[in-house]
Order: structure tokens, then sequence, then C-alpha cells
């Protein structure tokens, strides 16, 4: 039940008599929902981040790859120029 529903079925002497309690939580009411909106919209973030991660950490993988294709094929090995003299 939220504040304004029970804050409904008051009579408008425990209204008038409970405005500041009323007040309050009706505020913090509104801080919550705040917070919550907050939260929801950090998981997003962060499940963004997890995503953007992924695809950082595979872009470094076929780099890495590639590199190693790269070595393989241009640089010589250690032995190379033992035969050279």
């Amino acid at each position: 039940m939220s504040i304004a529903n029970f804050i409904n079925q008051m009579s408008q002497e425990e209204q008038a008599f409970h405005k500041d309690l009323i007040a309050e939580c009706v505020q913090r009411e509104y801080e919550l929902k705040a917070i919550e909106q907050t939260t929801k919209d950090s998981l997003k973030s962060f499940e963004n981040l997890g995503n953007q991660l992924e695809s950082l950490f595979a872009a470094l993988n076929i780099l890495n790859v590639n590199l190693e294709l790269y070595y393989a094929k241009n640089i010589p090995d250690e032995n190379y120029y033992q035969y050279l003299n």
C-alpha cells in the first residue's frame, strides 16, 4: 500500500493532526522511489560495462592471436643467425 492510499483512508482530522508525519512519509517514499530508479539505472550501466569489457577482451584475444601469427611469420627463430656465418 502506498502512502497516498493510506492517507486517503484517513479522516480530515487525522490528516490535520499528523500533517508533519505525513509530509515526512511522502518525502521518504519519494526518496525511496528515486533510490530505486538510481539502483536500476546503475545495474543497467554495470551490465553495459560488463558487455563492453567482454568485447574488449575478445578484441584483445584476436589481437594477441594476430600478433603471434605476425611474430611467427616475420621474426626469425633463435637458430636463424647461427648458419649465416
